[in-house]
């Protein structure tokens, strides 16, 4: 087994562990706050899209130009991603005091009232999540991507549990969960650097600027502006609706939005991992000119994703009322249950096409993403802000639909066209049909009834299961389950 697909596989199961730890504080914990959680949620996503206007491009360098660095011998990688993100922090850090500063003026109000507790508690957040990203980044690059995903995914969740039960019991307000949050953070940050260590990957030190050639630096520095303008497109794309919502409405119904989210981003778990492990390796292929390596991985990645996306989605939409019974205060959520329909088709949408992002990002003309993603952040900032006012939450779960569909059908024809490659075929037909036949059957099976919600719950997913699995099987859909199934239980 290679070291993608065995990384791939911890990865996979270290999330769906999050995943259950996700499903139970979802179904129990987080709806003791709704507003608190939201509000955690608001502060989250704030941050991220906080995080690109303050480093820019400085962590794109990181799958990019390791391989070269590595193959030149060249020391010191990580200390000279760290002094390119201290540069830039610091001086947009600069800018962004003194457009507070003009802004107040011209305003005639004070400066304590643009920078605030809750703007320097964000500005400190998005730092931490900034330092943790790069550690994160690099440890793809050692191809260990298991523990930075326990600490990022699981560690993050235990953290919300833990401040949502004690706001529950009155011993934690808004301001005391700030404080948590930055702990957690902080911690995670010293957990990495000693993992590193541990590994042998912590190379801080060594680096000496004379030994980058002047064209490796002016690519650097292309990569780095518009690896930052990527990536804040990324954010305005598919994270604006999180934010807009705690903008424009209460901020309980971002709780209630992120509970959907969470349920639907169970689809994507394994496509996460794989994008990590992927990166630095695609960054190798282009520079070995291995186009072909790069094909065979885009249509096996999104032939096992979609199939893997598409049961998930059909568990989910076929048990979504028996999931709001069982959860506390689940009667909350029973207006916007169709956002189901509209978050999880945008999640199909992408695992239809899988690493066409990182293709792009990694090929010489990742410079082309910055206007796919501008196009896209434009759209998505319009739709959200005319459907949330018309709509709330329904209306950002049609808006992100919308774009991510038009996004990912002009990414993928890019592509084709550049590299002759794309992740279709006569499989992923049959995974499509099962899609609509899934958003048929939903409001007749999830209104079944046997014995209790819990029952019905294990009984309507089992069934379900079964039949899509045997599907699968017999369609021959995915290759890797036959062979599984060939091997584990028909040979025997």
């Amino acid at each position: 087994m290679g070291v993608i697909q065995r990384q791939t596989i911890k990865g996979s199961l270290v999330n769906f562990f999050g995943v259950f730890l996700g499903a139970i504080s979802t179904l129990f914990i987080y709806p003791l706050n709704w507003e608190l959680y939201g509000t955690i949620q608001y502060w989250i996503a704030t941050a991220v899209l906080l995080t690109p206007i303050l480093r820019q491009g400085s962590t794109s360098i990181i799958n990019r130009f390791y391989p070269y660095f590595k193959s030149n011998n060249i020391k010191g990688f990580l200390g000279f991603v760290f002094i390119v993100t201290g540069i830039t922090i610091t001086a947009t850090t600069i800018i962004i005091i003194i457009a507070s500063i003009v802004y107040s003026f011209i305003n005639k109000s004070e400066i304590n009232e643009i920078i605030n507790n809750n703007s320097i508690f964000i500005y400190c957040l998005t730092i931490l999540m900034i330092v943790n990203n790069i550690l994160r980044l690099h440890s793809a690059n050692a191809k260990r991507i298991t523990i930075p995903n326990i600490i990022k995914n699981n560690g993050l969740k235990v953290t919300i549990i833990v401040i949502v039960l004690l706001s529950y019991y009155n011993i934690v307000d808004q301001e005391r969960a700030k404080s948590i949050l930055i702990i957690f953070n902080l911690l995670s940050v010293l957990i990495l650097f000693i993992y590193l260590k541990k590994l042998k990957f912590l190379d801080l030190s060594g680096f000496n600027k004379s030994s980058l050639d002047k064209s490796i630096k002016k690519e650097m520095f292309r990569y780095w502006y518009f690896g930052g303008l990527n990536y804040l497109g990324v954010i305005l794309a598919y994270k604006i609706d999180t934010f807009m919502i705690g903008n424009m409405l209460e901020k309980q119904n971002v709780g209630y939005y992120s509970t959907f989210l969470f349920l639907c981003n169970m689809m994507i778990i394994p496509m996460t991992a794989i994008n990590e492990i992927s990166s630095p390796q695609i960054s190798s292929y282009f520079n070995s000119n291995k186009i072909q390596k790069i094909d065979e991985l885009y249509k096996k990645s999104t032939q096992n994703l979609l199939t893997v996306g598409v049961l998930i989605f059909m568990l989910i939409w076929f048990n979504i009322r028996n999931i709001t019974s069982i959860m506390t205060n689940g009667e909350e959520l029973i207006p916007f249950i169709n956002l189901i329909i509209f978050i999880g088709i945008s999640k199909i949408f992408d695992l239809s096409t899988s690493i066409n992002n990182l293709i792009i990002v990694h090929s010489k003309w990742y410079r082309i993403n910055l206007l796919f993603l501008l196009l896209m952040a434009i759209m998505n900032l319009s739709l959200n802000y005319v459907l949330i006012s018309k709509y709330g939450i329904l209306g950002a779960g049609i808006a992100t639909t919308i774009s991510i569909l038009i996004f990912n059908v002009i990414k993928s024809i890019f592509i084709y066209k550049k590299l002759k490659i794309q992740p279709f075929n006569k499989k992923s037909g049959y995974l499509y049909l099962i899609t609509i036949l899934v958003l048929i059957l939903g409001p007749v099976i999830e209104n079944i009834k046997i014995i209790n919600d819990w029952v019905s719950l294990i009984v309507i997913g089992s069934i379900s299961s079964l039949i899509y699995l045997v599907a699968v099987y017999f369609l021959k859909i995915s290759p890797q389950l036959n062979e599984l199934v060939d091997r584990k239980l028909i040979s025997k």
